[in-house]
């Protein structure tokens, strides 16, 4: 397998993508001061530009996007004029990909003026959800992007903006993690249903489970709650080695495994490269037992799983002060003992910043700033 197409996109970092649907693949272009920002469509075989649609130059993209049925939703933050010092908030942007058209979008509540972006926006096919301007979840209507409710994030002094950590949407309710910890909400309402103090980072739902970070490792509660207002784990797992909770990653779920990254300080060195490495673990689902864990390089990131395989961006160096690089590398994701790697690809554009990875349609694609690559899997 090798990189068969290369595109250019306008320079920057901005861009979002890309999201794979149907054969095609969106991604947004970046913006400057003098050029608005755009949403392309590409094939995903050739890497070819199917169509574009210009974004309006205020509604800057800086988050994730998420598809569903015929709407691609964007996250934004405003980037027009200011008013006696009060920023207007972000919103979401909502685009038919039948129609390819702006259907509507809508900003973020805010009660006092804060200065800051929409994150990634969910859904579950009637409602959109998103944090961002000083709230913890922001309710929009899917059809016309309506806010219906809205729920401020907690107040922590040594937090301006509040932090939130994440976001994840099932059963008719939403997960977020913030300066409380996972806290659940109803999708309908805005109901404040139940509440946990460990979680540090996540949420990942999978199979009727929300996964968290914990500050020792990972933790799994039943979607459904417990009938109290305050839930305990049903599981919890320490990862061994890891110094400081946000060295642990959750990167993926299913309803048999849960897959994590982690640095391990185990005093062992990197030579100019301080010490330790990174490691990728799969846990079961059910019990939260470790299953296997693989050592990698120096950093792991990118993870996606797809077709049975995890794909990742791992950082290593040949000797221990050289400079490093990265590779495109591919295990298998039901081995049940450590696997070892099916692939291994040097990556290029190394020094730039912005990587992701996304594999869907047969392809892998890899975005480094304003490069965007993409590799077509043997057989498919």
């Amino acid at each position: 397998m090798a990189f068969r197409w290369k595109l250019g996109v306008d320079a920057g970092i901005y861009e979002q993508g890309p999201v794979i649907v149907n054969g095609v693949a969106y991604m947004t272009s970046d913006w400057t001061i003098t050029r608005a920002p755009s949403l392309l469509a590409l094939s995903v075989k050739t890497g070819a530009v199917l169509w574009t649609l210009p974004i309006p130059p205020d509604l800057l993209p800086e988050h994730g996007m998420t598809v569903t049925g015929n709407r691609l939703l964007i996250g934004y933050r405003w980037g027009g004029p200011t008013y006696m010092h009060q920023a207007t908030p972000g919103g979401v942007i909502a685009i038919d990909l039948s129609t390819r058209r702006i259907v509507w979008h809508s900003a973020l509540p805010s009660e006092n003026g804060s200065s800051t972006e929409a994150l990634q926006p969910y859904s579950d096919g009637k409602q959109v959800y998103v944090s961002g301007a000083q709230n913890a979840v922001v309710a929009f209507r899917l059809s016309d992007g309506k806010l219906l409710w809205h729920v401020p994030a907690p107040q922590n002094p040594r937090e301006n903006p509040p932090a939130i950590d994440g976001m994840a949407v099932t059963g008719g309710q939403v997960f977020v993690v913030d300066g409380e910890g996972l806290v659940a909400f109803d999708g309908l309402t805005g109901k404040r249903l139940w509440s946990s103090s460990v979680a540090t980072g996540g949420p990942v739902a999978a199979d009727g489970r929300i996964f968290v970070m914990t500050f020792s490792g990972v933790s799994e509660f039943s979607a459904a709650g417990c009938g109290k207002s305050v839930c305990s784990a049903t599981w919890s797992t320490r990862i061994p080695h890891h110094t400081l909770p946000q060295y642990v990653f959750l990167m993926s779920a299913d309803s048999a495994s849960l897959f994590v990254t982690y640095n391990t300080q185990d005093g062992s060195t990197n030579g100019c490269y301080g010490t330790g490495y990174n490691s990728l673990a799969r846990l079961s689902a059910r019990t939260g037992q470790i299953l296997w864990s693989a050592r990698l390089g120096l950093g792991v990131r990118g993870v996606v799983h797809a077709g049975g395989l995890l794909w990742a961006i791992e950082d290593i160096a040949a000797g221990p002060c050289d400079y490093p690089y990265a590779r495109l590398i591919a295990v298998s994701a039901t081995s049940t003992t450590a696997p070892r790697a099916l692939l291994q690809i040097p990556l290029p554009d190394y020094d730039l910043a912005g990587q992701q990875l996304a594999v869907a349609g047969g392809t892998v694609f890899y975005k480094a700033a304003n490069i965007l690559r993409g590799a077509r899997i043997k057989g498919q």
